[in-house]
């Protein structure tokens, strides 16, 4: 678990104390489906992720979405893109601001 306090205020005689609390997500079991494929190609990653290519490709650059290159290509585990969601689900959840 990770504390990280996001921003402090003071305004007359309040404090506002903001922080978010993340956690690492939970391991993502193996996929058993044999229709389901272990690898995506970006385009297809986007596609699933209802973002574009250029997205995809920042996300990877930022270390933000891990990727594997087989020789000339970019290709994303499925695994890669389930701990993604995750994390990002993590990070959006607004713990909310309180007084003290």
């Amino acid at each position: 678990m990770r504390i990280q306090v996001l921003n402090m205020t003071s305004q007359q005689s309040e404090i506002v104390i903001r922080i978010q609390l993340e956690y690492p997500p939970p391991p993502t079991p193996p996929t058993t489906d044999p229709d389901t494929p272990l690898l995506y190609k970006v385009a297809d990653a986007a596609r699933l992720l209802a973002i574009g290519e250029s997205v995809v490709y920042e996300l990877i650059a930022r270390g933000e979405l891990d990727s594997l290159k087989i020789g000339h290509s970019r290709r994303i585990e499925r695994a890669a893109i389930e701990r993604y969601i995750a994390r990002a689900e993590l990070r959006d959840r607004d713990v909310g601001a309180f007084t003290a």
